[in-house]
């Protein structure tokens, strides 16, 4: 890191510095009935990571608190306690009837419970007889495979990214183990994300460490039970391997070309969904061209970055699929010298509505009031009458009307764009 600081230039160094203090630390609990649980951001530095949420390309940042992977969710009362401090809203449970039967959720606080049955099978298939390690491992690996090659699977890893892109708050996702089909899912959103390969990998592999007390428990029971043999044949299934999620990535080369397709082809989604996903996911501190904008095109770039974390980002908007393909684009296309069109209706009817925004704006016009009592209220009865916005599809001009009745007050101009007051 240091040798590509020392050759870079300044803008690259600026970049680089924005999106190392962007990084989150990693502060998810630490549930010891389910020791598998953990921010799909990052690994905490207890299991090797760096303790800070994963960078993603085109300057991007992961969010911490989005999205959290476990396994079967059979938790303490204490552990249940914990996630319900999360706002988890969904709990998206991805094992068959059979297994969900044996042991069913305990669902947070908050969350609704969805089952998305992966395998679409009432049981998940009985496991081979494998004759050594690498044969359980070979028949681990074709399960993955077939999450690329079979229909009916990849439908499901489809539905699960839909109802993702669909929760507010956060939201839970896990099978059993909290692994194989947990472990693919999480691999596909941190490739929408941006995450490297190399990180996904680890992050995918830190699994034997999280678990690494119960996969211990459970070869010294099958030792204790069927010998020292078996307990060498069954040991790699009760982790994971690098060859696990190598063979579904290939598969996603050989079926589709790219992973691009796979998502799309494969899946189903759209580019809408996959945009969702991502700004959901994903904090850009600086945007394409941000640092070099002075001016009102610097404000303009400041006002798109900041409405990242408000509710037009990561969700269906016109601002989000703008945003989002002007970063794939790397230019915000001249919107940030004047915030106009749909993008700018969206972001108006936002912040206009916003009760502390009406206090700023109402405050010269209510000298020696106490507009902490409901004197914005009062103010905006005359707003009664009417309000719109009229807009175009592209970066064109529109304006906000507003008739008033009984006193007049100016529109403060929140997002660039011109205000008319009139009086009838």
């Amino acid at each position: 890191m240091r040798r590509i600081l020392l050759g870079a230039t300044p803008a690259m160094f600026w970049l680089v510095v924005m999106q190392a203090l962007a990084q989150q630390p990693i502060s998810t609990p630490m549930l010891a009935s389910d020791p598998n649980f953990r921010d799909l951001a990052g690994i905490a530095a207890r299991y090797g990571g760096t303790g800070f949420s994963d960078i993603t390309n085109k300057n991007g940042v992961m969010r911490t608190g989005v999205f959290y992977r476990s396994e079967v969710l059979n938790v303490s009362d204490a552990d249940l306690a914990r996630l319900s401090t999360l706002r988890i809203t969904r709990d998206i449970d991805l094992r068959t009837p059979s297994e969900i039967a044996q042991t069913p959720d305990r669902v947070p606080i908050g969350a609704t419970y969805i089952n998305v049955n992966i395998y679409g099978t009432a049981a998940p298939a009985p496991p081979g007889s494998p004759t050594s390690a690498a044969q359980a491992s070979a028949q681990f690996a074709d399960q993955y495979r077939a999450f690329v090659t079979n229909p009916v699977e990849r439908a499901g890893f489809g539905t699960v990214l839909v109802d993702l892109a669909h929760s507010d708050e956060s939201a839970l996702y896990h099978c059993s183990a909290g692994k194989d089909r947990t472990g693919w899912t999480s691999a596909l959103l941190q490739t929408i994300a941006g995450v490297a390969p190399a990180t996904i990998m680890s992050d995918y592999l830190a699994t034997n460490r999280y678990e690494a007390g119960k996969i211990a428990s459970e070869l010294a029971l099958i030792r204790a039970t069927s010998g020292d043999t078996a307990a060498a044949i069954i040991a790699p299934t009760l982790g994971v391997e690098p060859g696990f999620l190598q063979a579904a990535l290939d598969q996603v080369i050989a079926s589709y070309g790219s992973m691009e397709a796979y998502l799309t082809q494969g899946l189903g989604l759209t580019q809408a969904d996959i945009y969702v996903l991502r700004a959901k996911m994903v904090d850009y501190p600086t945007l394409p061209g941000q640092g070099g904008f002075t001016g009102n095109a610097a404000a303009g770039a400041a006002l798109l970055n900041e409405l990242q974390d408000s509710p037009l980002s990561g969700a269906y908007t016109a601002f989000n699929y703008y945003l989002q393909s002007a970063i794939d684009a790397g230019t915000l296309g001249g919107v940030q010298s004047q915030v106009g069109g749909q993008v700018r209706a969206d972001a108006a009817a936002y912040l206009l509505r916003q009760p502390l925004w009406l206090d700023v704006a109402l405050a010269p016009y209510a000298s020696g009031q106490d507009l902490s009592v409901g004197q914005t209220r009062i103010w905006m009865t005359g707003l009664g009458g009417y309000f719109a916005t009229n807009a175009h599809g592209g970066a064109a001009g529109s304006s906000e009307q507003t008739h008033v009745r009984r006193s007049r007050i100016g529109l403060v101009d929140l997002t660039g764009c011109q205000g008319n007051t009139n009086e009838p």
